[in-house]
């Protein structure tokens, strides 16, 4: 696989992501396993991204900032394509 992050000495892990009915979607329990297993102190931060090209879906970025918050990891959202998303997968915006 293709990483362009990368950063030394920094090793960059990449959790797959889980196949759920017709989407590839964020895999939230193996985000939580790296960081226990690390120690919150060794993950500098997890880094998400709004949206991608089909079948996967932009990650779970409300459900990966609030495990952020609760460990107390950084959380880095790529919003490159942003213009297209109305709003991250997982956060209800009230329609007026």
């Amino acid at each position: 696989m293709h990483n362009p992050v990368k950063f030394d000495p920094v090793q960059v892990i990449v959790v797959e992501n889980v196949l759920i009915e017709d989407e590839l979607r964020t895999d939230l329990p193996a985000i939580e396993q790296h960081i226990a297993r690390l120690g919150v102190d060794s993950v500098i931060c997890v880094l998400t991204t709004t949206s991608c090209f089909a079948p996967r879906r932009g990650d779970s970025v409300v459900e990966v900032a609030k495990l952020c918050a609760t460990t107390g990891v950084g959380h880095i959202i790529n919003n490159a394509y942003g213009v297209q998303v109305c709003q991250a997968p997982g956060y209800d915006v009230p329609h007026a």
